[in-house]
């Protein structure tokens, strides 16, 4: 449904603004949406990766990070979304 109207509006610009001149302004501001688009999609697919990554095996890797020091305790809670308690209590299991 998004297409029809927008090449509704593309057509009904093409005829009012003089043809070509048009169709290249309009193909200009379909790459700038489109290049938008990915970077959003990158952003999303990212974010959906980093939580499937955390729920699989991401949680050993806190608890590594912890134990070798490269991260606090605070941060490695935080990430967690958990309790500094909870997370010394995960910690020493």
């Amino acid at each position: 449904n998004k297409y029809v109207e927008t090449s509704r509006i593309k057509e009904s610009l093409y005829n009012q603004k003089g043809g070509i001149t048009m169709s290249k302004e309009m193909a200009t501001i379909l790459d700038e949406v489109r290049n938008e688009g990915k970077e959003e999609w990158m952003q999303q697919g990212m974010q959906q990766g980093m939580q499937q990554g955390m729920q699989q095996g991401g949680i050993n890797m806190v608890l590594n990070m912890f134990k070798k020091k490269l991260i606090s305790l605070a941060t490695a809670a935080t990430t967690l979304n958990m309790s500094e308690k909870e997370f010394l209590k995960l910690a020493k299991e």
